[in-house]
């Protein structure tokens, strides 16, 4: 059995975090996972990051261990209203750990106060069972089949509201 983190914090992301988040993205397994599977040139990341920094409806998290080191991402964007889409991606030297799921879990805490009431929907690829338990493990409803982007996939949701979770 995994060790479940005692410690987990979350910053806002800075300037500062681009590379690491480029390389995290690239990651082979992260590439796999993705909706898209190509390699992200750094120019394209550093213009897509600069612009997800500057855009208040966006919402961009660095997950840390109890060292301070930086292990994941959780970001939020605008979708239909009402709704915003989570992304995660956690470091590959901390993945099986429960961070996954403990980042998830602080981060829609951490948006209800900027955002509540607000439905959170994951999009997760039907193969990646680690992230569909990370998911529900964070109090995501049970995953529903969909087709998402031309993938096989499921959603999976939780409706923040102000006073906490729906």
């Amino acid at each position: 059995m995994t060790a479940v983190p005692t410690k987990l914090w979350l910053r806002d992301a800075e300037a500062s975090d681009s590379r690491t988040l480029w390389e995290w993205a690239n990651d082979p397994v992260t590439r796999q996972q993705s909706f898209s599977s190509a390699p992200i040139p750094w120019e394209d990341h550093e213009r897509w990051f600069a612009r997800k920094l500057q855009d208040s409806s966006c919402h961009l998290f660095i997950a840390l261990d109890e060292q301070g080191e930086a292990i994941g991402q959780v970001r939020f964007d605008p979708a239909d209203p009402g709704e915003v889409v989570i992304s995660v991606s956690i470091a590959a030297a901390a993945r099986g750990r429960g961070f996954g799921a403990e980042a998830i879990a602080q981060a829609c805490a951490a948006l209800r106060p900027l955002a509540a009431p607000v439905t959170v929907v994951a999009f997760i690829r039907g193969d990646n069972v680690a992230s569909q338990r990370a998911f529900t493990r964070a109090g995501f409803s049970a995953p529903q089949s969909v087709d998402y982007q031309g993938h096989a996939a499921v959603r999976q949701v939780l409706q923040l509201t102000e006073a906490g979770v729906a």
